[in-house]
C-alpha cells in the first residue's frame, strides 16, 4: 500500500537534487564522471527520504510475515501502543544503509559494464547483472535489517559490523546468504527495468536536443528567404 508514495518521494527527491547540482555545479555535469557522481548523490538523497514511508511499511510487512503480528492493523496497533510512532522505525539505520549501497552499487556495476557493451539491447542484461550482484553485495545487510525488525525483544545498540559479527557467531557464516534467491530474482529485473529504460530515455532525449541545436545553429536557407523583407523599387523623382 505505501510502495507507491515511497517510490513517489524517491524519484520526486532525486530529481529535484540532480536538477539543483546541476545548475549549480554546471561544469561538473558535463563529464560522464560528473553526471554519475551527481546521480549517485542524489538517488542516496531520494532513498534516505522515501526510507520515512519504507521502513515503516517493511516493518509491518516483515511482522506479519514472521507471524508477529495476525494482520497488518493490528500489527500497527501494536507498535504504536508498546512503543509509540518512533517504533515504526526500528531497524530504519539497517535498511537506510542497504538501500543507499544497492542503489549506487548497481548504478556503478551498470555504468561499468554499459562501457564495456553499449548497444542498447544488452544494457538490459547489464542492468540485470548490475543489480544482481549489488544484491548480493548487500544481502548481510538485508538479512540484518529482517532480524532488527521481527526481534520480540530489546536489541543492545551496536554498530551494523558488530551486529553483522554477532549472527555470524551465533548461526554460522551461511546465515548471511539466507534469503538471497528471491532477493536476486526481484532486485535483478528491478535494476535492469531501472537502469536501462532511463539510459534509453536519457540517450533519446540528449540525441533530440542535440538534432534541434544543429538545426538552429543552420536554419533552413529557404525558411531565411520566406522571412526576408521584400524591396520596392524607388520610382525616380519627377
Amino acid at each position: 500500500l505505501l510502495s507507491g508514495p515511497a517510490g513517489a518521494l524517491q524519484f520526486s527527491l532525486t530529481d529535484f537534487c540532480r536538477t539543483t547540482l546541476e545548475r549549480a555545479a554546471p561544469a561538473l555535469a558535463e563529464s560522464p564522471e560528473g553526471r554519475a557522481l551527481i546521480q549517485l548523490v542524489s538517488a542516496a538523497a531520494g532513498t534516505t527520504l522515501a526510507a520515512s514511508v519504507r521502513v515503516p511499511q517493511e516493518l509491518v510487512k516483515q511482522g506479519c510475515m514472521a507471524e508477529l503480528y495476525p494482520d497488518a492493523r493490528r500489527a500497527v496497533t501494536s507498535i504504536w501502543t508498546s512503543a509509540g510512532p518512533l517504533g515504526f522505525y526500528r531497524g530504519g539505520r539497517e535498511t537506510i544503509v542497504r538501500d543507499v549501497l544497492w542503489n549506487s552499487l548497481s548504478f556503478a556495476f551498470f555504468r561499468l559494464l554499459s562501457e564495456r557493451s553499449p548497444a542498447s539491447r544488452s544494457q538490459y542484461l547489464d542492468g540485470i547483472l548490475a543489480g544482481s550482484l549489488a544484491a548480493l553485495l548487500t544481502h548481510p545487510l538485508d538479512v540484518l535489517k529482517t532480524r532488527v525488525m521481527t526481534s520480540t525483544h530489546a536489541l543492545p545498540s551496536a554498530s551494523l559490523f558488530t551486529q553483522l559479527i554477532a549472527l555470524v557467531k551465533a548461526e554460522g557464516p551461511l546465515v548471511l546468504l539466507k534469503g538471497i534467491l528471491p532477493r536476486l530474482l526481484y532486485l535483478g529485473p528491478l535494476a535492469s527495468l531501472v537502469l536501462a529504460t532511463n539510459e534509453l530515455i536519457a540517450t533519446f532525449l540528449l540525441a533530440a536536443k542535440s538534432h534541434r541545436f544543429r538545426d538552429a545553429l543552420q536554419p533552413d536557407p529557404a525558411a531565411s528567404l520566406d522571412r526576408a523583407p521584400l524591396r520596392t523599387a524607388r520610382t525616380p523623382a519627377s
